[in-house]
């Protein structure tokens, strides 16, 4: 099965790599809400990335990045939460030294989610680095190889700590629900014609293999809602 994506070229000028510490940027693209950085430091020990859906507290551990390099640097959240998302950075320089880059929020929403589909995350962190490169040749641009996942539905999930896919549709037993999953090349992988459970869960194993795959949820064989998951 293919793990490609269609991409739309689709360069973001705005997303500024070029916010040096403590300052951060914030960007979604292909569902996933990508912070970005210059480390003007060449020997960190750590820089931890936490996330609040509250501006000042709250904030917990979602990504640690090892002895981070100098220049541009980026981290992938891979599942930002519905409403809200606050993020920070923790850099620690030594054990006994660390402090905290400035906070910064992005509202996530599913018309926010199905626009970033479209960017091309590649093409917008080649032109980000390229930009940090420009401001200041002397930084070593690291490399930033983001993947992609999307944003749930309330109805078709992945369950974050089984994996196994969660459908649950209020009044099922009186109506016709269907639900048709698609790989990525859009061929078909898995058809449901006839769901009468108002919860099931689907073993992710029907899948055969791991990915992000599209879903079409029908009612009397009406398209009610397009989305994704990602199988674990």
């Amino acid at each position: 099965m293919k793990k490609t994506f269609s991409l739309f070229l689709f360069i973001i000028i705005s997303f500024a790599a070029n916010a040096q510490l403590p300052n951060i940027e914030l960007v979604t693209a292909r569902g996933r809400n990508i912070i970005s950085w210059i480390n003007p430091y060449a020997d960190l020990y750590s820089i931890t990335v936490q996330r609040s859906n509250d501006s000042t507290k709250n904030y917990a551990t979602i990504g640690t990045i090892k002895k981070p390099k100098k220049g541009s640097n980026a981290y992938s959240d891979d599942a930002p939460m519905i409403g809200k998302n606050f993020y920070q950075l923790k850099i620690t320089f030594n054990p006994e030294v660390e402090w905290y880059s400035k906070r910064k929020g992005i509202a996530v929403d599913s018309t926010s989610m199905m626009k970033s589909m479209s960017v091309d995350t590649n093409a917008a962190n080649n032109a980000a680095k390229q930009k940090a490169l420009d401001a200041n040749p002397t930084l070593a641009i690291g490399d930033v190889k983001p993947t992609f996942t999307f944003a749930p539905s309330t109805h078709v999930y992945a369950n974050t700590y089984t994996g196994h896919i969660n459908i649950m549709l209020e009044g099922a037993v009186g109506k016709k629900y269907s639900l048709v999953f698609y790989g990525n090349d859009k061929k078909e992988v898995l058809r449901i014609d006839r769901i009468s459970y108002d919860n099931i869960v689907l073993d992710k194993h029907n899948f055969n293999g791991k990915g992000t795959f599209s879903f079409i949820l029908f009612e009397s064989g009406k398209e009610v809602e397009k989305g994704f998951i990602n199988v674990l």
